[in-house]
């Protein structure tokens, strides 16, 4: 609200985005789309699913923890809403993930695997 000076009797300030006392919701902020921070939040999770990737066909692999990373999934809800449709995770499915990627990856992720 503006404030009453004693100075000239006047209103000073503004009403900073307020009609009668209300938050003009039409606010030039609220018409605009997705911002530059919604992007860097965006990558920011695609770079998190394809961390957990990796670690899951790590484990899978390596370490033959199957029964641990579908328990894992099950709870989290990825066994259901996964956009790639895997379902359950079996070594199978990840070995043949895993052949498609490029050979610096295969060997980053196991490199005792042999693709045909």
């Amino acid at each position: 609200m503006p404030r009453f000076t004693k100075k000239n009797g006047k209103m000073n300030g503004k009403m900073n985005g307020k009609k009668n006392g209300k938050m003009n919701r039409n606010s030039r902020k609220n018409k605009k789309g997705a911002g530059f921070a919604d992007m860097l939040l965006g990558v920011g999770r695609v770079r998190g699913q394809k961390y957990e990737k990796w670690l899951e066909q790590r484990l899978v692999l390596v370490f033959n923890d199957v029964d641990f990373v579908n328990t894992v999934r099950k709870k989290f809800g990825y066994d259901k809403t996964n956009i790639a449709g895997r379902g359950q995770l079996t070594k199978k499915i990840v070995e043949d993930e895993l052949c498609k990627r490029s050979e610096e990856d295969r060997t980053l992720i196991d490199p005792n695997l042999k693709c045909d």
